[in-house]
């Protein structure tokens, strides 16, 4: 029988002294520095430099909980793909989203968040104990208590290491020695298997399982300003990036064996990862929180729109990750910024091709291709138009809006001092596009909105609440011709096709593309220190023009492999 409420003050109870962030032992091991090995990357003689930003003051680490995604993905990996995912959007706090950066779990979560962590903990064990010989590390099934004491310090230290992503330090393993001990003791007098649960059940509420801390367990390794990431931090770093995962075993015996020192080494693993199928689902998170369309599901619109339902919603979400991803996995990836925003290929199943006019596929979901004169690319998905649309129209400013912020990194600023005009209702005989031009010509508005928001969103004006194609607005022509008034010159389009087109090939899309798969990584925005890591990433991608070669040298940078010396933190 598992303890559960028990389990709680045990797990804060592994928690050692405070010496570094988070109430954890800052740790960095020196790396070895040697030769890459044969089934890990290029050998010596193929050594890549670090991407020239030497100048780099790292940032902090944000504290960050797992998000739900890592949540359930690290759960898979730690204890066999046999336990299902155990958590969706509504049953645990939200994950943590900004305005210009990524989603990362929260920081500290809630006394509900505490209670469905224990429940979900104890749940997860009694399927894994349902299999008790698979987790075992033991050759044979122990016969004598003896072999099963024997047999649960193996599994402590194995299970440990991989749960929370380095090796458990003499005070960890003793709590859990201790915990396994206490349960077979007479007045308790549990089996084997029930004390085996209760140590699992501990270690999946631990913080060090449930928060990235990246922080190893030996004494941080100082370089000048800044805290250089010891091996297994380096491992999780790698991980968490490219798959929203644990480590694997090749990982792991990377940082154990010092192999994760150069950046020749790091950028070998960064490539292994990559090309396995399990990165196309942190590609695919990406891609939803840059296209902002996270809530669809819960967006309610008007009763008008027969066809649209929440399972339609989860479609066109799931289509936007899926198209998204084959752009950088799968036989027919070419990692271009300009198939990310142009292409017409989609992932389709009947309802899908129905809402998008285009002929079923054959099979239950299959590659397709939408109407060229209607689709480009990512953001004419219905995903992101219906995401930033009202309950019945659309809505020109948030397209815009987000467009902006996402693709050019540019934001604007609410002026000071000015009362901003709601919009009016829809008159009779106007468009929405009417109404929004009315509004722009407000004294708060000339700058931003005329400019460069609202035309970038009058772009998409073939497009309907729920991101449908339509030709005409209250039964007026739709009009989608716009120019964008940038400091440098005025850029013309006639609607969201040739705004993708011409977006795909501008420098501030490729620079911003650099900058939010920066933030993504870091689970924040960069701080002026990281403008070398930024601007050296750009450069690189320029001269690559990969999206997959763009996320492979962020692992050059030192940005990835350093961090701020956090405040009353212990180091040499």
């Amino acid at each position: 029988m598992l303890h559960g409420w028990r389990m709680v003050l045990v797990s804060l109870a592994l928690l050692p002294a405070c010496t570094g962030p988070g109430g954890l032992s800052a740790g960095a091991t020196t790396p070895d520095g040697g030769a890459t090995s044969p089934d890990t990357g290029p050998p010596a003689s193929a050594e890549l430099a670090p991407l020239p930003d030497r100048g780099t003051v790292p940032g902090p680490v944000p504290l960050r909980r797992l998000t739900i995604l890592e949540y359930n993905n690290t759960v898979r990996d730690l204890v066999g793909a046999r336990v299902a995912p155990v958590f969706t959007r509504d049953q645990l706090g939200p994950d943590q989203n900004f305005w210009s950066s990524f989603s990362r779990g929260a920081t500290v979560s809630s006394a509900d968040d505490a209670r469905r962590l224990m429940l979900s903990a104890e749940e997860i064990a009694a399927s894994v104990l349902q299999d008790l010989p698979a987790l075992l590390p033991c050759a044979a099934a122990p016969a004598t208590p003896a072999d099963e004491d024997a047999c649960a310090d193996e599994l402590i230290a194995r299970i440990g290491l991989r749960a929370f992503r380095r090796p458990l330090d003499a005070h960890e393993v003793d709590k859990l020695r201790a915990l396994y001990r206490r349960q077979r003791a007479p007045e308790l007098a549990g089996t084997f298997k029930d004390a085996i649960g209760d140590v699992l059940v501990a270690l999946l509420e631990a913080p060090e399982f449930l928060y990235r801390w990246e922080v190893g367990p030996r004494g941080a390794l100082r370089e000048g300003m800044a805290v250089r990431f010891d091996g297994y931090e380096l491992a999780s770093r790698l991980s968490y990036l490219f798959w929203a995962s644990m480590p694997d075993e090749a990982l792991f015996t990377a940082a154990a064996d010092g192999k994760l020192g150069t950046t020749t080494q790091l950028v070998a693993q960064a490539r292994r990862l990559l090309a396995d199928g399990r990165a196309a689902v942190a590609i695919e998170e990406f891609h939803q929180h840059l296209v902002e369309a996270d809530d669809l599901e819960d967006l309610q619109k008007d009763a008008s729109f027969r066809d649209y339902t929440p399972a339609l919603a989860r479609a066109l979400v799931q289509e936007t990750r899926a198209f998204a991803a084959s752009v950088f996995v799968g036989a027919q990836a070419d990692g271009k910024l300009t198939t990310l925003l142009s292409s017409t290929t989609a992932f389709l199943d009947g309802p899908l091709a129905r809402f998008y006019g285009v002929p079923e596929p054959a099979g239950p979901t299959g590659s397709g291709t939408l109407p060229r004169e209607q689709r480009a690319g990512l953001f004419t998905r219905a995903a992101f138009l219906a995401s930033h649309a009202d309950g019945s129209e659309d809505n020109p400013v948030r397209r815009g809006d987000t467009v902006l912020r996402r693709l050019m990194c540019l934001s604007m600023p609410e002026p000071a001092d000015i009362a901003i005009p709601d919009i009016r209702p829809p008159p009779v005989n106007a468009t929405v596009r009417q109404r929004f031009e009315a509004h722009g010509a407000n004294a708060c508005a000339v700058e931003c909105h005329q400019k460069i928001v609202d035309p970038i969103g009058y772009a998409f004006e073939h497009y309907d609440a729920v991101g449908a194609w339509r030709t005409t607005d209250n039964g007026l022509p739709v009009d989608s011709h716009a120019t964008i008034v940038l400091p440098s010159e005025r850029i013309e389009f006639d609607d969201a096709i040739a705004l993708s087109a011409l977006l795909a090939r501008r420098k501030e899309v490729h620079d911003c593309m650099s900058t939010q798969w920066l933030r993504n990584l870091l689970g924040r925005e960069e701080v002026a220190g990281e403008r070398p890591s930024l601007e050296a990433l750009a450069d690189d991608y320029r001269r690559n023009d990969d999206l997959r070669e763009l996320m492979v040298a962020l692992v050059r940078t030192k940005t990835f492999t350093h961090r701020a010396v956090s405040p009353g933190e212990v180091s040499p």
